[in-house]
Formats: structure tokens, sequence, C-alpha cells
């Protein structure tokens, strides 16, 4: 695929001087599923992102500005994609330089710190939008502030019930570190005399919990429509090759997959994403799509 992607960067855009590829193909993970993500830096001519076919492969095209170290220090959360591309062409060494100073900087625990702290402005900007639409009248926009602002606090801190924790650790424990969740800061915790078990799983960016039910509602089924539940919980990943990447690996659980993945265009034009369930039957989404160029709070 490394070899493809510079063929068609030969090809079609020879006089580039600064080209990277991200996705699975950088991380060394592709396979059957992935598609080629290229970004083109400092192009001459202004364009929107393109996906084009080439040797029956998705080629995905982004067009940059080359990335500035004092623009990463900056916002960090903003520059995150930089931890994962490979770099394809650079004749003045200079695209190399920013990528190894970009990655030593965001691994750094201030970053992380302060893409944390990114996040949850991110949020209190959700609730003050969402408050604004409502008063004057903006129901369907104030629905959307508050959906967002919501999901981002939840991934911070969410719990979930399950019928068997037990099994649900199973699955979980394949599941999470896919997810950029590490095992070694798994928690367990329990109440026995209220009937209370939990395992956390914490991640530096929101941690996710799983809690035993009460012995009177272990036989209850997962109903998604039923008025309180948890419908279903979407996890959204920058790349569509993301998407694909996940899926590959997710599928060799053996679990339900609800949905292939797919373009969704009756949510939004670029709404890539598949679903799938759980051991306790609760279901989830993987989603790639530009949530800011439709949700402009």
């Amino acid at each position: 695929m490394i070899a493809l992607a510079m063929d068609y960067v030969a090809s079609f855009f020879p006089n580039e001087r600064f080209v990277s590829i991200g996705g699975s193909i950088a991380r060394g993970t592709a396979d059957q599923y992935s598609d080629v993500d290229l970004t083109i830096y400092n192009h001459l001519k202004v364009t929107d992102d393109q996906n084009v076919e080439y040797r029956d492969i998705i080629i995905q095209i982004h067009f940059s500005s080359l990335p500035r170290i004092r623009s990463v220090c900056k916002d960090p959360w903003a520059n995150r994609f930089l931890s994962e591309i490979r770099v394809l062409r650079d004749k003045d060494n200079l695209l190399r330089n920013i990528h190894q100073e970009a990655c030593t900087f965001l691994n750094s625990s201030s970053a992380q710190k302060k893409m944390i702290y990114t996040v949850q402005e991110i949020v209190q900007h959700r609730i003050l939008a969402a408050k604004r639409f409502y008063q004057i009248g903006r129901f369907y926009s104030a629905t959307n502030a508050a959906m967002g602002s919501w999901s981002e606090a939840a991934f911070l801190y969410l719990y979930l019930a399950v019928s068997d924790l037990e099994r649900a650790e199973a699955f979980y424990d394949q599941l999470l570190p896919l997810l950029g969740f590490d095992l070694k800061d798994k928690e367990k915790d329990a109440v026995l005399e209220s009937e209370y078990k939990i395992v956390e799983y914490h991640h530096k960016a929101f941690s996710l919990g799983f809690v035993s039910p009460r012995s009177v509602y272990k036989e209850e089924k997962v109903s998604r429509r039923k008025p309180g539940a948890l419908h279903h919980l979407a996890f959204q990943v920058g790349l569509r090759a993301e998407v694909d990447r996940l899926f590959a690996e997710i599928k060799k659980m053996r679990i339900n997959i609800v949905h292939f993945p797919r373009f969704y265009p009756e949510y939004c034009k670029d709404y890539y994403a598949f679903f799938f369930k759980d051991s306790e039957g609760i279901e989830y989404e993987i989603v790639s799509f530009n949530r800011s160029a439709y949700f402009v709070l």
C-alpha cells in the first residue's frame, strides 16, 4: 500500500514537496478493508479534500498547510493526528523534523492535560449554546448542542449496567484496547451488601465502567427502545480508514455485526460507520465524519 501511495503521488502530484500518509497504513495495521489516506502540504492551489479510486483502491486526499510546532503546542487536540502519520515525501527534511517534534510533545503529560482541558471547554461551550438556542426558540439547534455536550461529558465518565459482569469483562478486555484503553488501568470494586460490583476501564480522556445488576433485574433483556435505556453508543474516529481498521479487528471477535461499514448520506454526506452489539446486547457505532461542518455552535 505504501508503494501504491508513492506511485499515485509520483503520477498526480510530482512537484509536491511534502506528502504524508496516515491511518492504518501509517500504523502498519492495514488490511483488505483499508484505504489510502494522503495529506498534501502547501499545495499551490486551494482545493477541497477528494476521494479518488486508483488501481481499485480508494485514496482520500487532504490538502493542508505545513504544520507548525507553535500551533501544535497551542492546540494539541486539533493536531493530534500528527502522532500517526508517515512521511512519504520531504525534500528538505522539514516535515520529518516537524513530525518528530510534534510526536515528542503530543506524548508528553503537559499535552495530554491540555487536550483534556480542551475537551472540557468544548462541553461547557455546548451547554451554553444549548441554553442560548432554547431561549430564542431554536429548539432543534438546542437539542443538537445538548446532545453534543452530553456525549463529550459522558465519555469523560460513563457507567453501564450489564446482565453478566464476568461475560462483559471478558468482552471489553478484547474491545477496549482496540479503542486506545490500556488494561493496566483497569480497576474493580464491590459493595456486596448492595449487590454492587464494578469493572472500570480508564483512558487518559475518559473512563468507562460496567456494573452488575441487582438480582431482581438479572433476567431482564436489553431493549434500546425502553424508556430510560441507552439506544446506542457511538465512538467517533478521525478517518474513514480507521473505521475500516476497527471493523476488521472487531469482526474477529465473532460478535453480532448489525451494519457493515458504509456511508449514511441520510445523516451527513461523509458519515461513514458500522454498528455492532456487545456480549450484553448493547449496540455500538464506530463512525467518521466532519462533525464541525454540520453543527456550528
